[in-house]
């Protein structure tokens, strides 16, 4: 795992180091942001795997549990715990087991083979309902009935393995999502029986007693002082109609978590070990910003999970919408480090705020070349494609490890990376065409909450500069037709900030990249929308040309001059551009024409896959408008065509003398134009001329 150093890093200091006590503030939530592809479920599988047999953790994915609920989670989470740790012993659930069985119970049946209640999301599947029809006599009252045949449940508990054996049945339903198991080996029956004989513990028979009277404590009980007639509640609340149990839910979540952290206090070594060498108990969360997740850990905050004394740490993965409403004052920001910075600021191990977020880092260049020589390709590709590849991935590690990859399965294309979004993988006689890379890489990186016939109407709406574009792009009902019934989608998805990372980027420029796709290669659609067919002969999709004409129009009408100048471009009216940007060069200060120079260069070009050199392109570009000017275009126009060429990071390889010509021309609009060479003018030379020498 390239750059997650510095992530396990995190977690160790989170997890209350030895020597250090539990006293001290500390952030008991850890949250690994980043959106699809960063590798947050691969590392935090290694983590679990790094930990398994060694400190008490558990994995679980939210994504493939979302029809459980919050009960079924934390036996889950048991099932993952429940094991032998070297100092810490055998970690057991005796309350969350006795809440278990107190949601399945059947309290209200009238026959011996009567069916017990609906249980939670999943119970009843595994068998879990428990029958005590026979207990209690009929004409007992029926609160007294149902205390009656709770506590006669209760004395069918007989030890640690039954009590677990209740949570293992209620996580049987969904305990295939669970990674890794730990599980205990299978006991004969004679073993049992010894074990039965041979342990005070559980030959007593006051052996649920300390653990049923924590349900008697004011708190978890909600002041309640039989801990019995708290276990009727629970099961009241559990097994309520909707229309009666509407706000009770809460009340099992809260009631179940507390039983789950006071089992974790409660087999966490105390005294001079736990100061000493003790680690947290780790919970590994991915995909949490689910509405179950998100659900789970407002629970277990409510129920004490911040609390000094309670031993744990809470992993969770997001794509980022886990702490969307969070008060900022509760959110401690750790950046990613930058290695070429200098040194980073330490860790800090202290901190009061109850989450603490670390945004995933995208590679750096030296990461890619570092997967390339991994792989085995160093000496059989060009040595400089691994920039191209970071210059179009942005470092997202998920796509640069899927390009490489087919980098390694089709060597000939590995030259031109435009060449080789079109290449599909080698497939079986008679088999279905299998999608490009590009589509690939698309379906990868977009969410898979968002309809797959909304997937068009994204492709037109990349070509916008901004969300604030896109969104008036989507009131044009002649080019996105119904977009605007889930905005909401747009703003989800959000590809104009760079700050959510690489892949945000990535996508935007595959979508544009179908988007210049529409009527060439004989595609329509280029995207991933509904399949259509013949008879319902569904109305063309916007091509490029009429994209960008229509947002052209829009800053015109709106008076935005500046992104008139990037639609223009991107509709490949260079001459516009060079007479507009030649006239404010006079007019601006240097910095600011600067500014908007480069900002006008990164429009996207709709281009058609060639063999031409940067270079040549650049010139073609010129000479293009060049046809009957007078005079001539001056250095600016070849300026703004080189800088265009070169934000495309498809252009090529052989990219040394373009770079070499756009320092040149820089050089001379400060000779021509200008007084003296500003510093950021000065920079951006400079910056070309070390592209020149990197891209040789």
């Amino acid at each position: 795992m390239f750059r997650r150093d510095e992530a396990i890093e995190l977690l160790t200091t989170a997890m209350a180091p030895p020597g250090a006590g539990r006293q001290r503030g500390r952030s008991p939530f850890l949250v690994y942001e980043g959106m699809r592809g960063t590798g947050k479920t691969v590392l935090l599988r290694g983590v679990a795997d790094e930990l398994r047999g060694q400190i008490p953790s558990a994995y679980i994915d939210f994504d493939a549990v979302s029809g459980a609920d919050i009960p079924l989670v934390l036996s889950l989470l048991s099932q993952g715990l429940y094991n032998t740790y070297p100092r810490y012993g055998r970690l057991r659930f005796p309350r969350l087991a006795l809440g278990q069985h107190a949601i399945t119970v059947n309290l209200d049946a009238t026959g011996s083979a009567a069916a017990g209640p609906p249980a939670p999301a999943g119970a009843a599947d595994a068998g879990s309902t428990v029958s005590t029809a026979t207990v209690g006599p009929a004409t007992l009252p029926d609160a007294e009935r149902r205390h009656a045949r709770m506590r006669a449940s209760l004395r069918s508990l007989r030890g640690f393995d039954d009590l677990q054996g209740v949570l293992a049945t209620a996580a049987a339903a969904v305990l295939g999502s669970l990674y890794p198991i730990p599980a205990e080996p299978t006991k004969t029956l004679s073993e049992r029986a010894v074990k039965f004989a041979t342990d005070p513990l559980f030959g007593s028979a006051h052996f649920l007693g300390r653990y049923l009277k924590w349900f008697a404590d004011p708190k978890p009980a909600a002041g309640s002082p039989d801990p019995v007639h708290t276990l009727v509640e629970l099961n009241a609340w559990a097994n309520a109609a909707p229309a009666d149990g509407r706000g009770t839910q809460h009340l099992i979540d809260d009631l179940m978590c507390a039983a789950f952290l006071a089992d974790l206090v409660d087999f966490f070594p105390t005294g001079r070990a736990a100061a000493t060498w003790a680690y947290d108990i780790v919970l590994l969360l991915d995909n949490a910003g689910t509405r179950l997740g998100r659900r789970f850990l407002d629970a277990l905050d409510r129920a004490g999970a911040h609390a000094p004394e309670t031993p744990l740490t809470v992993v969770a993965a997001t794509r980022g919408d886990l702490l969307l409403g969070e008060p900022p004052e509760h959110i401690h920001e750790v950046r990613p480090s930058d290695p070429y910075a200098g040194p980073s600021e330490p860790i800090p191990a202290a901190d009061h705020r109850p989450w603490r977020r670390y945004r995933l880092p995208d590679l750096y260049e030296d990461d890619v070349a570092g997967m390339i020589r991994a792989a085995g390709l160093a000496a059989h590709v060009d040595r400089r494609l691994f920039r191209a590849i970071h210059q179009f991935t942005g470092g997202h590690p998920g796509s640069t490890a899927t390009i490489i990859g087919a980098v390694d399965r089709h060597r000939s294309s590995a030259g031109d990376l435009d060449l080789l979004l079109s290449t599909r993988p080698g497939v079986a006689p008679l088999a279905p065409t299998p999608p490009t890379l590009a589509r690939r890489l698309r379906d990868d990186l977009i969410e898979p909450r968002i309809p797959p016939e909304r997937i068009d109407e994204l492709v037109t709406c990349a070509a916008a500069r901004t969300q604030d574009d896109a969104r008036q792009l989507v009131t044009d009902r002649t080019l996105v037709r119904h977009l605007h019934e889930q905005i909401e989608v747009l703003v989800a998805l959000d590809l104009w900030n760079p700050d959510r990372g690489a892949g945000q980027v990535l996508l935007r420029r595959l979508l544009l990249r179908e988007l210049a796709e529409r009527g060439h290669n004989g595609g329509s659609a280029g995207g991933g929308g509904a399949k259509r067919t013949a008879r319902s002969r569904p109305a063309p999709l916007p091509r490029w040309p009429d994209v960008v004409a229509r947002l052209r129009k829009q800053s015109q009408s709106r008076g935005d001059s500046d992104a008139e100048l990037y639609y223009a471009l991107a509709e490949g009216d260079l001459r516009s551009v060079a007479e507009e940007l030649t006239r404010r060069i006079d007019l601006d200060d240097p910095g600011t024409w600067l500014d908007l120079l480069l900002a006008v260069v990164t429009a996207p070009t709709r281009r058609t896959q060639s063999h031409e050199s940067p270079t040549t392109r650049r010139d073609a570009l010129v000479f293009k408008i060049s046809q009957g000017q007078d005079p001539p275009p001056g250095t600016i126009t070849g300026l703004i065509a080189g800088l265009w060429v070169a934000s495309d990071p498809l252009c090529g390889l052989d990219r040394r003398y373009l770079y070499g010509r756009i320092a040149a021309d820089l050089q001379r609009v400060a000779q021509d134009h200008m007084a003296f060479t500003p510093h950021r003018l000065y920079e951006e030379t400079h910056r070309n001329s070390r592209l020149e020498e990197l891209w040789a």
